[in-house]
């Protein structure tokens, strides 16, 4: 038994991109962990849901952009206690994130198409933008493996 609230959770990220180098960011609302800095677009997988389709989906969601799913970046485990989340202000948090490379081939202007959700607002950075961000844990995991990673391959999948 776990002493209070729990949150566990498969999840997929994309380190979206355009064709003039920018990077899609959505920033987490109020009530949720994280909230207020910026993240990458993603989140739960459904059950039954493919990986790569749940990212595809919450790109939609959290942006309006449409993505194709390219490489796979890496998978970390996340987990915290005593955090804020959905339920209660003390929650155990367990997460599984895998990250991908995405691309956004004809970019606009992004609005969040979600409503209630954990999505307050999302836009385009430059990378240079980066460093004067608040950015959420999982940015931070996300981008740390794209730094080791070797390029950046082009979306493969649902382009």
């Amino acid at each position: 038994p776990r002493p209070g609230p729990s949150l566990r959770r498969l999840g997929g990220y994309g380190l979206v991109t355009d064709p003039a180098g920018r990077l899609l960011l959505s920033r987490i609302a109020e009530g949720f962990p994280g909230e207020g800095t910026w993240h990458l677009p993603g989140g739960g997988v459904d059950h039954g849901e493919q990986v790569r389709a749940a990212l595809r989906r919450e790109v939609a969601e959290e942006t309006g952009q449409h993505a194709g799913v390219g490489a796979l970046v890496g998978v970390v485990h996340h987990h915290t206690t005593g955090v804020r989340g959905p339920e209660a202000e003390a929650t155990e948090i367990y997460g599984v994130w895998v990250f991908f490379h995405a691309h956004v081939v004809d970019p606009g202007e992004p609005e969040v198409q979600e409503v209630g959700g954990s999505t307050s607002d999302c836009a385009w950075f430059l990378p240079e933008d980066l460093p004067h961000l608040p950015l959420s844990a999982t940015a931070r995991r996300g981008l740390g493996l794209l730094s080791r990673s070797q390029g950046a391959p082009e979306a493969v999948d649902g382009a």
